[in-house]
C-alpha cells in the first residue's frame, strides 16, 4: 500500500502542557510558512512545492492548494484577509491574489532581486530582499522603494502598533536598522557580539532578534538579542544551543517561543519575558512560528 505523508502544523499551548497536529492534506513536503491575517481569523501556509493552503477559520480546517503559476521560488507569503494574499520570491517575484487564490496577479517594474519577506504592518505592506532591499506600499498595488543599498540581505521586519518606529534585520552586519518614520529612511545599528538577525519580535517595549554572534566559538553561535527598543538601551545576550540554525521567533505579553534547526528541530521558550528560555527538542524540523492568542503555531 501506497504511503501518504501530510504535512501539518504543531499547535501548543504557552505552557507546552498540551500539544495536536493539524494536518495540511495535500503537501507532502515541509510547510515553510505560517502566518495570520490581523484579525487572526484568516490563516496562511506555504507548501514547499510553491503550493498555498488557506483557512478562514482560524487553522481549524484548509483549503485545497493553489499555485501561483511561476516557476520562481516562493519564499514568503502574506495574508491581510482569505481573500487577498501576497506571495513574494526569487528575481523579483511579487503577486497578488484577491479570490483567495484561484487567481494571482504579477506586480511588475520591481526590482529583479530575491525578495524573503513579505508583511502587513500599520496599513503599510513592506517588501524585504536582497541587497538591502525594502519596498513599501499603502494602496497594496504600487510600491515605494527605500532600499539602503547594502550586500546584505533583510530578513524580517516589525512595528511598533499604531506608531512610525519599525526595525528590521540582516543576515549582514550591521544586523539591526531602525526606522522612525515609517519605513521611509533607515538606520544602521550594530548589535552586540557583531550579531546578524533571521527572525525579529517586538513585545511592548522591548525588542527581541534571534540570530547568530560571536560567543568565542569556532564559528558563530545562536543567540537572542533582547533591547529596550525606545532608546535602544538595557542590552541583554541570551546564548542558545551552540549548532542549530535559528529559524524564528514570536513573543507577546512576556510568552514566546524562538525555533531552530540541527537534525531535527529545537523550540525555546519563554514565559518571563525573555529573563530565561527553557529548550523543548522536538522530532521534527520547524521553520515558522506564529501566535495567536494563547497558542503557538508551528
Amino acid at each position: 500500500m501506497k504511503r501518504i505523508i501530510f504535512s501539518f502544523v504543531l499547535l501548543v499551548s504557552f505552557g507546552f502542557v498540551k500539544a495536536e497536529e493539524i494536518p495540511i492534506q495535500g503537501c507532502n513536503q515541509p510547510l515553510d510558512v505560517i502566518k495570520f491575517s490581523e484579525d487572526q481569523q484568516s490563516a496562511i501556509v506555504l507548501c514547499r512545492d510553491g503550493r498555498i493552503f488557506v483557512s478562514s477559520n482560524q487553522g481549524i480546517s484548509w483549503s485545497n492548494g493553489t499555485s501561483i503559476g511561476s516557476s520562481k521560488k516562493i519564499n514568503d507569503v502574506e495574508i491581510i484577509t482569505n481573500k487577498l494574499i501576497f506571495a513574494v520570491g526569487n528575481q523579483g517575484l511579487v503577486s497578488k491574489t484577491t479570490d483567495g487564490g484561484k487567481t494571482w496577479d504579477s506586480i511588475q517594474n520591481l526590482p529583479s532581486v530575491n525578495f524573503t519577506k513579505v508583511k502587513y504592518i500599520n496599513q503599510y505592506l513592506f517588501i524585504l530582499g536582497e541587497m538591502g532591499t525594502v519596498l513599501r506600499s499603502r494602496d497594496l498595488e504600487s510600491f515605494e522603494d527605500f532600499s539602503v543599498g547594502v550586500s546584505g540581505t533583510f530578513i524580517d521586519i516589525v512595528f511598533k502598533k499604531s506608531s512610525d518606529l519599525g526595525f528590521l534585520v540582516s543576515d549582514q552586519e550591521p544586523g539591526l536598522w531602525v526606522s522612525l518614520y515609517g519605513g521611509s529612511n533607515w538606520t544602521s545599528v550594530y548589535l552586540p557580539q557583531n550579531a546578524t538577525g533571521t527572525s525579529i519580535a517586538l513585545d511592548g517595549t522591548m525588542l527581541y532578534v534571534i540570530g547568530k554572534g560571536d560567543m568565542g566559538y569556532q564559528y558563530p553561535s545562536p543567540i537572542i538579542v533582547k533591547i529596550n527598543s525606545g532608546d535602544l538601551s538595557d542590552w541583554a545576550v541570551i546564548p542558545l544551543t551552540e549548532s542549530y540554525e535559528p529559524t524564528g521567533v514570536a513573543i507577546k505579553n512576556g510568552k514566546g517561543a524562538a525555533i531552530m534547526n540541527k537534525s531535527t528541530g529545537l523550540v525555546w521558550k519563554t514565559t518571563l519575558s525573555g529573563m530565561s528560555w527553557d529548550k523543548l527538542p522536538m522530532t521534527k524540523m520547524l521553520y515558522s512560528v506564529a501566535l495567536r492568542g494563547n497558542d503557538v503555531y508551528i
